[in-house]
């Protein structure tokens, strides 16, 4: 019997990895056009009509790509079988066809995309535009027991309720990369994201103009939203109702991190309140925002550490610890030009500055440091923190730096390009990649600082030789960082041509470079006129 058991459970052991392998060799590509019949098997010349039919042909390791076009598509779970990815690397996914522009409009009050107390898990979501006007519900609702779903290059609008609401006391390893969600809302009680369970990521979005919260962590029932990241953000004009609100606030659990983010212009800028514990608050910048930078306290608020920010020109406090927080720790933070610049109760407060940080260009959002800023190597160490905000190497020097941004000694400007060149490019048709040991590696066609008389315009990057490069990202915006109006992963392409650019006025290009070590960047501005 023996025997027998170890024999049984080496043909387990060798059978298991054929198995999977033999899922990833399944996996089929399945397609959806405008032009598609829900009849058809789904190839690309055979094309489905609808993201739900597509949807109900998917098993692990699956793609379904959508082509351009405007469609009215409704996921939930409850009408739909959905069906599981087996892990990252062989998840099902519903994407834009890479180049294509698609528009998500759901139809009859439903959101996008809704879990409704199943236990799907490993799904992608990734390039679309999703567009809320004629619902009157979330964009996107994980309930449940779902896990492991991301939703990546999206951008979420004009719901009537929250841009993303998962729900649930448990732990969802959900992921929310690089998202444009905004105008949401109909009430200081719908935000751009909220989250009431634990181990989320939220990174590299813009989150602007919701009625309520930008980001909102909290449970209502237990202190469940544990563990959640929120880093490399552009919270911004949320709360817009007027009422009381916070670019990001964590809440309802334990160990939760907001780190690397730019906060401003809502009611509050960063919050830890609430039946909260061991929340850590570092590296950030805040600025103008109505009354606090940010705000400690309410309702059983333990252990947050604020560490490493740079709090600037908010309306009445810089960083205020109230009577509800206990053993707060406070330090190496710059609060500078704030009516109170420290409101510190039941606070461990240790080298802290009051003094102008010498951004760039504050009124125009740059904050990066001037080559003379006091935040240079005046942080704190954080441990396991090695990129800033553009995914440049932190510290740079022989310590780190305050704020979102590290100076990285080159120049007293932001990386933004404004070479001056009179050639004029109309679409660009070198598709091919020049070679450099330049990183991160920039565009090299059209000309950074060019002027640009087409609509549709390809861009093309170098291909860096430094370090082996795993994925391309391009995103459009008519600011430095903000406004935007395109943006597409590439994958592993370093040309992608975007349509639809405006007609006059500086456009600012974002070409992001991933490697092992995270994401980099460079920016160049063009001028658009025709």
């Amino acid at each position: 019997m023996f025997s027998r058991k170890i024999i049984l459970a080496m043909f387990i052991l060798v059978a298991l990895p054929v198995l999977v392998s033999a899922e990833r060799a399944n996996a089929t590509l399945y397609y959806v056009a405008t032009t598609g019949s829900d009849s058809n098997p789904g190839t690309s010349s055979q094309p489905l009509r609808t993201i739900t039919k597509g949807v109900l042909k998917l098993s692990a390791g699956d793609t379904l790509y959508v082509a351009s076009g405007t469609y009215t598509d409704s996921i939930d779970t409850w009408k739909v079988p959905f069906g599981n990815g087996i892990s990252w690397s062989t998840p099902i996914t519903v994407a834009a066809q890479p180049g294509h522009t698609v528009t998500i409009k759901p139809s009859n009050g439903n959101p996008f995309f809704w879990i409704a107390q199943s236990q799907n898990k490993y799904l992608i979501i990734k390039g679309f535009i999703i567009d809320g006007q004629n619902t009157n519900t979330h964009g996107f609702k994980l309930e449940g027991f779902a896990k492991y779903v991301r939703v990546i290059d999206c951008e979420i609008k004009n719901f009537r309720a929250s841009g993303i609401l998962v729900t649930g006391n448990t732990e969802s390893f959900h992921e929310f990369i690089n998202l444009n969600i905004h105008h949401n809302g109909a009430s200081n009680l719908d935000h751009g994201i909220y989250l009431t369970s634990g181990n989320n990521l939220v990174e590299r979005s813009e989150v602007h103009h919701n009625k309520g919260y930008g980001i909102h962590l909290y449970n209502g029932n237990t202190t469940a939203a544990n563990n959640n990241i929120i880093r490399n953000n552009r919270v911004h004009d949320n709360t817009t109702t007027g009422q009381w609100g916070c670019g990001i606030l964590l809440s309802s659990g334990n160990g939760n991190q907001a780190y690397n983010n730019v906060v401003f212009g809502n009611f509050a800028g960063l919050c830890s309140q609430n039946r909260v514990s061991n929340s850590r608050i570092f590296n950030n910048h805040t600025y103008e925002n109505k009354v606090y930078g940010i705000y400690v306290g309410y309702s059983s608020t333990s252990g947050t550490r604020v560490e490493n920010n740079t709090v600037y020109k908010n309306g009445t406090y810089g960083i205020f610890s109230g009577d509800g927080a206990t053993t707060t720790t406070a330090k190496n933070n710059i609060a500078y030009s704030n009516t109170i610049n420290f409101g510190l109760t039941n606070t461990s407060s240790s080298n802290n500055l009051d003094t102008d940080p010498l951004f760039v260009n504050a009124v125009a959002k740059d904050f990066h440091l001037q080559s003379n800023s006091p935040a240079i190597d005046k942080g704190t160490t954080i441990s396991g923190l090695s990129t800033d905000f553009d995914g440049k190497p932190r510290p740079k020097g022989s310590q780190f730096d305050i704020g979102a941004h590290e100076y990285q000694g080159t120049s007293t400007t932001s990386s933004t390009s404004t070479t001056s060149t009179s050639s004029t490019s109309t679409s660009s048709t070198s598709t091919s990649s020049t070679s450099t040991s330049s990183f991160p590696p920039p565009l090299i066609s059209p000309a950074p600082g060019s002027t640009l008389t087409s609509s549709t315009v390809t861009f093309t990057g170098a291909h860096n030789t430094k370090y082996p490069e795993q994925e391309h990202m391009l995103r459009v915006g008519t600011t430095n960082g903000g406004s935007q109006i395109y943006y597409q992963s590439m994958g592993t392409n370093h040309s992608v041509t975007v349509s639809g650019l405006p007609t006059s006025g500086t456009i600012y290009v974002m070409y992001w470079t991933r490697i092992s070590t995270g994401w980099f960047q460079q920016t160049h501005t063009y001028t658009m006129k025709r």
